[in-house]
């Protein structure tokens, strides 16, 4: 196996060196644990952190060489020298972990490390129920300090799973493990994984914690990273993440950006940051650089290449978040047919590799689309799937309602629509993304009852809750309904002026 070449190839080469069996148990691990080696690897000197940045973000991210050059301050000759010397030792340690002779890898055969690569492939393959099974297996072996991460990883597929409920006991369980771990930066970190778990878990509730909490553990974490402790790099980045996505959805976009613009650059310095994280980050940012509809070309552009990374590194994972942020952008724009397709694509490698609010968040994509296709029928066969998901997750299944809501107007059922519309808005007030796009519907609906002063009083609001958080379409829909119901001046200019902002970019 060549040394020299991408790591991508390098674990190619390696997986298809050991027979059938063995092949797909090494191809769903690799990952994992390219990024534990990574990780040691950067862990060396400061000089092989910097090497290790330049092959992470070349090799496994497809960033562009004169960026990535650009941004760790390499010149273009040393930039190539420090990526070949890093891809020599990634290959090196790689064959030394790694043996066609051996039954198993000596990378795995620590007891710790195989479990934990274990759950994470069997994730990865989709096989939910089994990677949680196997995280509570593995408590019987496990030592205090990896009895607390096997059970918030346990969260974690929990959540991910709609079992919120469990989630919530789950971290209560390894909360309570705590006291025993003597080492005080240990037991920090350790609480840090707790509450990312505790987190992520509550917002998905519906029921997010206490701001103040989240803002003092993001304060932390910045502490104890700007004083050089690299292992707080991937929590904070797990925690801005997760921070700028309930800002984004309680309507605060500038700041959820600049949290996102932090993490990106943390990203791009700290390679023991894994690909997974990354990739979130990337689709993040993508995101909203939509919202900015001048800068529509951009989060294309970025939705494109993290798809793009999914094909190069055959992981199904990266592979349907890009497509999914296509989707969303192509909507945006008003390419509804393509959005549906890519969409589609994105729900294909879910059913076989997502988790089940993975797919529910999928079924409630496209329900939108076709409510913006102006199917109505289509629409509310998506969210009669998404209810049959089990899915509890608050803004998921409130997302499904409006949409339901929609779709109820399109087939002539205004008065159902109407009910449905208002019960929605006022569960979802505390949500101002999701409250703008309630009040659509209860105004799209009301007008086709019949065009009335209520219609028109409810399109006024449903104008101005967008511009302060529904985001573009949202906008664009409730401008357009009011030129509708009212004929105002002011409105049509601003429906023509959205319209050509949101000019969909001839490149995708």
């Amino acid at each position: 196996m060549s040394k020299r070449k991408r790591v991508p190839a390098q674990l190619r080469d390696l997986q298809w060196r050991h027979p059938g069996a063995r092949r797909d148990e090494l191809g769903a691990a690799l990952p994992a644990v390219a990024d534990r080696l990574i990780e040691e690897l950067a862990a060396e000197s400061d000089q092989q952190r910097r090497r290790f940045t330049v092959l992470r973000r070349s090799d496994l991210l497809g960033h562009a060489h004169s960026d990535v050059a650009r941004d760790v301050g390499l010149s273009r000759s040393q930039f190539y020298r420090d990526l070949q010397e890093a891809r020599e030792r990634f290959g090196a340690a790689l064959e030394g972990a790694f043996s066609v002779r051996a039954v198993t890898p000596g990378l795995l055969q620590h007891g710790v490390a195989t479990r934990r690569v274990t759950i994470e492939a069997l994730r990865n393959g989709g096989r939910y129920d089994e990677a949680r099974d196997s995280a509570t297996e593995s408590l019987h072996a496990a030592e205090p300090a990896e009895a607390i991460e096997l059970l918030c990883l346990r969260a974690e597929l929990e959540t991910e799973c709609g079992d919120l409920a469990d989630a919530q006991q789950t971290t209560m369980q390894a909360r309570a493990i705590l006291p025993q771990i003597a080492d005080d930066r240990l037991r920090d970190l350790l609480a840090v994984t707790c509450d990312l778990a505790d987190f992520e878990s509550a917002h998905c509730r519906g029921t997010p914690i206490d701001p103040q909490r989240r803002k003092s553990r993001i304060a932390e974490l910045r502490r104890h990273h700007a004083a050089g402790d690299h292992a707080y790099a991937s929590p904070l980045v797990k925690a801005l993440v997760a921070e700028a996505s309930l800002l984004f959805a309680c309507g605060d976009e500038p700041s959820a950006l600049a949290l996102i613009e932090e993490a990106s650059s943390l990203v791009r310095r700290e390679p023991s940051v894994d690909v997974r994280v990354a990739v979130d980050v990337q689709v993040r940012a993508s995101g909203l650089h939509a919202l900015g509809g001048d800068a529509m070309a951009t989060a294309l552009d970025e939705a494109a290449r993290i798809a793009e990374a999914g094909l190069r590194w055959r992981d199904a994972h990266t592979l349907r978040l890009g497509l999914q942020s296509m989707s969303a952008h192509l909507l945006t724009v008003g390419r509804f047919d393509e959005a549906r397709e890519y969409a589609l694509q994105a729900r294909s490698l879910i059913d076989l590799f997502g988790s089940p609010l993975d797919r529910v968040i999928v079924l409630s994509n496209l329900a939108r689309i076709d409510v913006h296709r102006g199917d109505g029928t289509q629409a509310l066969r998506w969210t009669r799937l998404a209810r049959d998901g089990g899915c509890d997750a608050f803004p998921i299944t409130q997302a499904i309602a409006i949409s339901e809501a929609e779709g109820l107007a399109l087939i002539d059922q205004p008065d159902r629509a109407v009910q449905m519309a208002r019960a929605s808005s006022a569960r979802v007030r505390d949500w101002p993304r999701l409250h703008a796009r309630a009040k659509l519907a209860e105004a799209i609906a009301l007008a086709k009852l019949a065009p009335s002063r209520e219609a028109e009083s409810c399109s006024d609001e449903a104008v101005e809750l967008s511009r302060a958080a529904g985001g573009p379409l949202v906008e664009l829909r409730a401008l357009d309904l009011k030129v509708k119901l009212t004929g105002d001046a002011a409105s049509r200019r601003a429906l023509r002026d959205l319209r050509a902002k949101l000019t969909s970019p001839q490149k995708y």
